[in-house]
């Protein structure tokens, strides 16, 4: 009798500590994301209930509005935002450096700790500490690029691919390919040939930092420069680079350290006495160079008369002598 007693309250023990774990779990589950979830769930439910007076249906919508809120809020919304409040915190620290101003600001964003997106429940937060780097003698690098940074940059690109399979990695070049201030501008001489036998006249130009503007002219076909993969460009249009040189050409340049920064003189806009300069003839409808915003233009003709208004660049003008009249070319700028 005794022992049956004891099972008896074993048995009740062993219940109460199931509802425990239970409720426990309930709990745990109707945090924010749960709450959301069953207060949408029995909007949804009670929506069912008064249009078809079924309970079963009723229920089946407020588990299926309930688990569907929850998966998304729990795995999705909360782990983005507390990610990204992680990293933005983290580049904050990074684009500080040394400096003790922006290092004080990212401190009273941070108030001592970020919540981890792995944390799991509030009663043990996993805390990651952001430590602001401390830099001793930091190193600086003075950026010196080739005088042929653009035949560099240029010479592992696929002039006169073929139409492969597109899931050949690397092959085609396109704007990501080009650093962002170096601009490209097409001209077809044959549009109406094959992708593969039409001739592109290709001008790469663009200002190279501390050598100055240079341009380079390719010869390439159709599926270099048509493809929609790769430029997707069209007869005289121009495509600006969207890439770095860093990811593009690192032989381009060389990065030489230098103990303290080496501060770099603003130079000095030099206008020139003369700002208007005729050719001795013109040149496949080209009257002459204009100086302006710094920098020389080419002044095209209309009507046998200098047109000022629709000056173009030496790189835009190049290839359009080049593509209209071979073997004429533009003389150098003054």
């Amino acid at each position: 009798m005794e022992a049956l007693i004891n099972a008896v309250l074993n048995l009740f023990k062993n219940l109460v500590i199931l509802a425990g774990q239970g409720i426990s779990v309930l709990g745990n589950v109707i945090a924010l994301p749960g709450f959301i979830g069953l207060l949408i769930g029995g909007v949804f439910c009670f929506v069912a209930w008064k249009q078809t007076r079924n309970a079963v249906g009723a229920i089946l919508w407020l588990l299926f509005a309930f688990a569907t809120v929850f998966i998304i809020s729990s795995y999705v919304i909360w782990p983005f935002l507390f990610k990204g409040s992680q990293n933005s915190l983290t580049n904050c620290y990074e684009s500080a450096g040394s400096n003790s101003r922006q290092i004080a600001v990212c401190d009273s964003i941070n108030n001592g700790f970020v919540v981890s997106a792995s944390a799991q429940t509030q009663s043990q937060p996993i805390i990651t500490v952001v430590e602001p780097p401390v830099l001793e003698n930091p190193i600086f690098f003075n950026r010196m690029f080739k005088d042929n940074a653009l035949e560099l940059l240029t010479q592992g690109w696929n002039l006169n691919p073929p139409d492969w399979p597109r899931d050949i990695p690397g092959q085609l070049v396109g704007p990501k390919d080009v650093p962002q201030d170096v601009e490209l501008n097409f001209e077809c001489n044959n549009p109406v040939a094959s992708l593969k036998n039409e001739k592109w006249n290709v001008t790469v130009s663009g200002v190279i930092s501390g050598i100055g503007q240079r341009s380079v002219t390719l010869q390439t076909n159709g599926y270099f420069v048509r493809d929609k993969d790769g430029f997707n460009a069209k007869p005289g249009t121009t495509i600006v680079g969207t890439g770095t040189w860093d990811d593009t050409c690192p032989t381009c340049y060389v990065d030489k350290p230098v103990s303290t920064p080496t501060p770099v003189p603003t130079p000095t806009a030099v206008i020139p006495s003369i700002t208007e300069v005729k050719f001795p003839q013109p040149i496949c409808g080209y009257w002459g160079f204009k100086y302006q915003s710094g920098m020389w233009l080419v002044v095209p003709t209309t009507g046998g008369q200098a047109d000022f208004s629709h000056a173009t660049s030496v790189a835009k003008a190049t290839g359009d002598i080049t593509s209209r009249c071979p073997g004429e070319s533009l003389p150098a700028t003054p």
